[in-house]
């Protein structure tokens, strides 16, 4: 029996979310037909490399109707971490939408505001647009497991605009001479 092929695969040590350690892969040559296993394999673990920040794994746009609201999920927005858990990843609000308003489970979020990657997951956080005529809005967030140096970030808002019927204003008393005109403006 002779060693016919031996393959080890070691870890990026500096690949994020990586589990430090090496595979090995060893198959033989045979003299006999098998009786038992063909293929060895071992693994060899050096644990989960802690205090690694966390990494933004999913960043995607979230599109909302004009005067509307809509969740943002773990499959908008995504951060995963190696050492922690969801509800150990804290986001905090940097800066807030300008065209709408980002809702909690409390209510109206602030600058400062927090919320996890659990709350995310949940969808506990929405956003709810104002009803102007805008198309897109942002909010900046920075999200840590708290140690180390937080990850910054902005989350993208695209509104799709309504085409709104025009609101008749009431004029109130309007004198108009005959022959004359009046012009009337109508949001």
């Amino acid at each position: 029996d002779g060693e016919l092929l031996s393959l080890v695969f070691r870890v990026d040590a500096a690949a994020p979310f990586a589990a430090l350690g090496e595979l090995e892969i060893a198959a033989a040559a045979l003299e006999q037909p098998p009786t038992g296993d063909l293929l060895s394999v071992r693994w060899q673990h050096g644990g989960v490399r802690v205090g690694v920040p966390p990494g933004l794994w999913t960043n995607e746009v979230l599109r909302v109707d004009e005067g509307q609201s809509a969740a943002i999920d773990g499959t908008l927005l995504e951060v995963r971490d190696a050492d922690s858990e969801a509800g150990e990843l804290r986001f905090v609000l940097v800066d807030v939408p300008d065209n709408g308003s980002l809702i909690g489970l409390q209510g109206p979020l602030g600058a400062g505001s927090r919320f996890s990657q659990a709350d995310v997951n949940g969808g506990i956080l929405r956003y709810g647009h104002n009803g102007g005529e805008t198309t897109e809005d942002v909010f900046a967030f920075s999200v840590s497991d708290g140690g180390g140096t937080p990850l910054t970030g902005v989350f993208s808002i695209r509104i799709n605009p309504i085409n709104d019927l025009p609101a008749l204003v009431a004029l109130g008393d309007v004198q108009v001479n005959e022959g004359q005109s009046l012009d009337i403006d109508v949001e």
